[in-house]
C-alpha cells in the first residue's frame, strides 16, 4: 500500500526591514522598492508592496513538531515570522496579490537547499517548491489585459515563471492560495517529430524561426501548439533548409529536406551562444533612422570609448 502524501506550506514574512539588522531584509527592501517604482510607471499610482516567500512541501504527512522544525530552517524567529498552513493575517492592508512560481523544470536553488536540509534533519522524501509573493495596495482593474500583461512582466520573467494575480476578495473567499505543486511531468511517449523543410512555404519557415516548430500530428498536438521560439532569423532558416536538402543530411532515418524538431532546437541553442556575432552585430532601425553599426558597436563599444577618452588621468 502506497504511503499517502500531503502538501504543507510555510509562508515567511520579515518583521524588520533594516540593513544593519538583517542583510536579507535589506535585499527584500530593495526588491520591494524597485517593484513599487515599476508599478507606478505602469499606472498603479501610490502602490505599496509587502512581500513574502512560500515554501511548499510535498511528501509524507508531517506532524506539528516536524512542521515547526521545517519552519525553523527557513526563517529567523527574531527578524521574521512564519505562517504554517495559514493565509496572511487579515489585518494586513492590501488590495491584490501576485504570486510568482517557477515553471516545471526550472532550477530552483532555494528549494534544492531546503530539501538537503530537510534530509539532514531526517525529514526525507519531501519535494520542495518555492514562490515569491507580493501583497499590493493600489487600484487595479483585473479586466485590463494590458495592465495584467505589464504586471506579469514587472514582477516576473514569463520565460521561467508562472504568475497568479488575485484580488483580495477572491483570495479571502478561497481561504488563501490554492495548495499546489508544479513538478515536471514528462509525456508518456517521445515528442520528437520530423519537420519537412523542403516543402515548407517561406512564410512558415520564417514563422518557425520566430515561434518554434509545429507538430502537425493532432494526436500528439491537438492544440496545435508550437515548441517555443528558436530565435533564428530568415537567413539562418534558409541556410538550415539548404543543409537539409544536401547530401550531408542522410544520417539515420532523415530524408532529404527533413530534420527532427530536436535537431532544429540544438542548432538554435548552439547558435544562441554566438548572439554577440549575430543579434548584437545586426543593423537595427529606430523610428527616425537605420543604424548599420549594430547594438554592440553603437550602445556598448562607442559609449565605452567615450568614457575612457574623458576619464581623468
Amino acid at each position: 500500500m502506497s504511503e499517502s502524501k500531503a502538501i504543507n506550506t510555510i509562508e515567511v514574512f520579515s518583521r524588520v526591514l533594516h540593513e544593519d539588522y538583517e542583510p536579507a531584509a535589506a535585499r527584500e527592501t530593495e526588491i520591494v522598492s524597485d517593484l513599487e517604482q515599476e508599478l507606478h510607471e505602469i499606472g498603479i499610482k501610490d502602490a505599496k508592496v509587502s512581500s513574502s516567500q512560500i515554501y511548499t512541501l510535498y511528501g509524507p504527512e508531517l506532524d506539528s513538531d516536524q512542521l515547526k522544525k521545517a519552519s525553523g530552517l527557513v526563517h529567523h524567529e527574531v527578524t521574521q515570522k512564519a505562517l504554517i498552513n495559514e493565509p496572511v493575517d487579515p489585518q494586513e492592508i492590501w488590495d491584490f496579490v501576485l504570486r510568482v512560481d517557477f515553471k516545471p523544470g526550472v532550477t530552483d536553488n532555494a528549494s534544492r537547499v531546503l530539501k538537503k536540509d530537510l534530509d539532514f534533519h531526517r525529514l526525507k522524501g519531501i519535494d520542495v517548491f518555492t514562490s515569491n509573493v507580493f501583497y499590493i495596495s493600489g487600484e487595479y482593474d483585473e479586466s485590463d489585459k494590458l495592465i495584467n500583461d505589464q504586471l506579469m512582466r514587472v514582477a516576473s520573467n514569463p520565460l521561467i515563471h508562472e504568475i497568479t494575480i488575485e484580488k483580495r476578495k477572491t483570495f479571502e473567499e478561497k481561504g488563501g492560495f490554492e495548495k499546489k505543486i508544479h513538478p515536471v511531468i514528462l509525456p508518456p511517449r517521445p515528442n520528437m517529430h520530423m519537420i519537412d523543410l523542403a516543402d515548407m512555404p517561406y512564410e512558415e519557415l520564417c514563422r518557425t524561426g520566430k515561434e518554434g516548430t509545429l507538430d502537425i500530428d493532432l494526436a500528439r498536438n491537438p492544440k496545435k501548439e508550437r515548441g517555443g521560439t528558436l530565435a533564428l532569423a530568415k537567413d539562418y532558416m534558409l541556410a538550415i533548409k539548404e543543409y537539409s536538402l544536401s547530401e550531408r543530411n542522410t544520417r539515420g532515418q532523415n530524408k532529404k529536406g527533413s530534420l527532427t524538431n530536436v535537431e532544429l532546437e540544438v542548432l538554435a541553442q548552439m547558435w544562441s551562444e554566438h548572439c554577440r556575432h549575430s543579434l548584437y552585430n545586426s543593423k537595427f532601425k529606430t523610428n527616425t533612422e537605420e543604424n548599420e553599426n549594430g547594438i554592440f558597436d553603437e550602445f556598448i563599444k562607442k559609449p565605452t570609448k567615450k568614457v575612457l577618452k574623458n576619464k581623468p588621468h
